[in-house]
């Protein structure tokens, strides 16, 4: 799928994204956050913020607790450092969304050794 079908795909599916974002079944929130890596760079700012929604909502069904969950969000959160470091620098909702998702996983140690670097998102 090319980016301009991603795009597209992105402004359709956006409303369904968001009401199944609000389910905290582990399972509908592990596919959800692998759909929104898949979109990553058709709006990063916008599909970060729908993760973080996502992980909100997971943590009323234990998703924080899934191992798989913590890898999957560990990745993601390196890809922005990686990638997409002045979205977390320069949006306070980016932030706000990334510290939430970091302290729902903080009991993992991969987790836990991501926050020790949030100091890469201002340099």
């Amino acid at each position: 799928m090319g980016a301009p079908e991603k795009r597209r795909f992105f402004s359709e599916v956006k409303p369904v994204l968001n009401v199944l974002g609000t389910f905290g079944f582990p399972s509908v929130v592990h596919h959800l956050l692998e759909t929104l890596e898949f979109l990553l760079e058709v709006d990063p700012k916008e599909v970060f913020l729908l993760i973080a929604n996502v992980v909100r909502s997971g943590k009323a069904g234990g998703y924080q607790y899934e191992q798989l969950g913590a890898d999957l969000i560990v990745g993601l959160v390196e890809r922005y450092l990686a990638e997409y470091r002045h979205i977390l620098r320069e949006d306070k909702q980016c932030r706000e969304g990334l510290r939430e998702i970091l302290d729902t996983f903080v009991q993992w140690p991969n987790a836990r050794r991501l926050t020790y670097r949030l100091d890469e998102i201002f340099r």
